[in-house]
């Protein structure tokens, strides 16, 4: 049985000013680095195997900040990192609903197991496509890693397109918060969800 920690990056400037960031690189602000902090200091008594992160700034220096607390390797891994929005990349929340209203509202009407699979900003990569190479690593960790803690940073976009593949959740109903993390364990070869910090459910 693996367990692996799924935390989404601390906060950056464009996370407080509620912008699409996707592939555009963004450094933590001074509340991300603290974020990146308190988490190490709240994990620090579990027992990683081996820290695996983003090679977004944000990702990696929110695994740096950990790893001054849990003295593991890291490791870069470009599976993990964001998924792109296109077009509405540096747009705030609020720009991206009026230019995309339209593409929004379609996609949320669509059932789930078709969401996934939905473009709806030109340019981007839509959750599926993020899925399919963030979960076949996720697969191979929990597959040879047996009986071992992983610390995986990453990101909102491809922590909820892989609850949305797994569980079927609704990924507009949910979010998680800067440098809050789901734990899933793999067993009798699926995984489950066992922890959460940060995840905020809309409904």
């Amino acid at each position: 049985m693996a367990r692996l920690y799924l935390v989404r990056h601390g906060r950056t400037a464009w996370n407080r000013e509620k912008r699409l960031q996707g592939s555009i690189d963004q450094p933590l602000d001074e509340e991300g680095e603290s974020q990146a902090h308190q988490l190490g200091i709240r994990l620090k008594e579990v027992d990683f195997e081996k820290i695996y992160s983003s090679p977004l700034s944000r990702a990696h220096r929110t695994a740096c900040i950990l790893n001054q607390y849990l003295q593991k390797e890291v490791s870069l891994e470009p599976a993990l990192r964001e998924g792109s929005y296109g077009s509405a990349e540096g747009l705030t929340q609020s720009e991206y609903h009026q230019i995309f209203a339209s593409q929004f509202a379609e996609a949320k009407s669509l059932p789930l197991n078709q969401r996934a699979g939905h473009r709806t900003i030109p340019g981007s990569e839509t959750m599926a496509e993020v899925a399919n190479r963030a979960l076949p690593f996720l697969m191979n960790l929990a597959q040879t890693q047996t009986g071992k803690n992983l610390l995986i940073i990453s990101h909102g976009g491809v922590i909820r397109s892989l609850l949305l593949t797994l569980f079927e959740m609704d990924d507009t109903g949910f979010s998680i918060e800067n440098a809050g993390y789901v734990v899933l364990e793999f067993k009798d070869s699926c995984f489950k969800m066992q922890e959460t910090s940060g995840f905020i459910k809309y409904n």
